[in-house]
């Protein structure tokens, strides 16, 4: 219940602070924003926006293509281990290396 009186009342005063700036800039002051102050800035850091972004997925996806190349290998080698026979047991433990 008390949630819900808070949220009420914070909706009540953002509605109140809204009423008294529409009322300050209809009758006393003029306080518009100028287009171009605003319209500028925003179409820059749009596009350094949409750049970062395609930065990030060009990177995500080189990352996608690593993991591919290693997840084919570990398959290969796999495949390898399965279908290779060995001539004796040491062969499957490796210990036995030739120079």
């Amino acid at each position: 219940m008390a949630l819900s009186f808070r949220r009420f009342s914070q909706r009540c005063f953002s509605g109140g602070f809204g009423l008294l700036v529409t009322v300050v800039d209809l009758y006393l002051i003029n306080v518009h924003w100028p287009v171009l102050g605003s319209l500028i800035p925003s179409i820059v850091l749009g596009l350094l926006l949409v750049f970062r972004t395609n930065t990030a997925y060009e990177r995500f996806w080189k990352g996608r293509q690593w993991g591919s190349i290693v997840n084919n290998f570990h398959s290969l080698t796999r495949l390898m281990w399965t279908a290779i026979d060995e001539n004796n047991p040491e062969d499957h433990r490796g210990s036995s290396r030739q120079n």
